[in-house]
């Protein structure tokens, strides 16, 4: 009877403990910069995106079109999807996600909810260019990245080495779809291609 007893604490303490620890386990965190070229760092800091030389002593403004520099000084996050940049024929690109609210109320359908805009970014020196943009999540359109419950639903978003551009995997794209779609790098343009079945 004792044992059993003790069976039952520990699988009750399991549960217990495994529920207290699976929000620390449901979310890896996301990379915080980027790396570019000849290790420089791209972060963002008040509502800017910043590039960190090696040395650590000189930073600069990276200078964003001015509809970019307006989400960003309204959204509620950003984020990196990949921790590195993608460099091509010379010219380098990273991806940068910008949340806003839904802007519901808090207690309707989507109070809590967000709208996360992906944008590919072309760097040259201090300047970037929005190369493309897409709503990948978003509460109000119904619009979820896939997820596996352990990595936020923003690591469904990475480049794609063959061909090179961006897959993107959705729980459920505009259409409502379970789906896989490739946009690829093509003379400075991300295209949409058809992905093989």
């Amino acid at each position: 009877m004792q044992t059993m007893l003790r069976t039952i604490k520990r699988i009750f303490l399991a549960g217990v403990l495994g529920g207290a620890c699976s929000p620390l386990i449901a979310m890896q965190p996301l990379p915080v910069s980027v790396e570019i070229s000849d290790g420089r760092i791209v972060t963002v800091r008040e509502n800017h995106l910043y590039v960190q030389e090696q040395d650590a002593r000189i930073s600069y403004t990276i200078q964003l079109p001015n509809t970019l520099r307006h989400e960003l000084a309204s959204a509620s996050g950003v984020a990196f999807p990949e921790s590195h940049s993608l460099l091509v024929d010379g010219n380098e690109y990273i991806l940068f996600i910008v949340d806003h609210s839904s802007g519901q109320p808090p207690e309707g359908y989507c109070g809590a909810g967000n709208e996360g805009e992906l944008y590919a970014l072309q760097i040259t020196g201090t300047l970037a260019k929005v190369k493309f943009s897409k709503l990948v999540q978003s509460c109000l359109k119904n619009i979820e990245l896939s997820s596996d419950g352990t990595t936020s639903p923003y690591r469904s978003v990475a480049w794609n080495k063959t061909p090179v551009g961006i897959s993107i995997a959705w729980m459920s794209d505009s259409f409502g779809r379970t789906i896989t779609r490739l946009y690829q790098l093509n003379h400075g343009q991300f295209n949409e291609i058809p992905v093989a079945k």
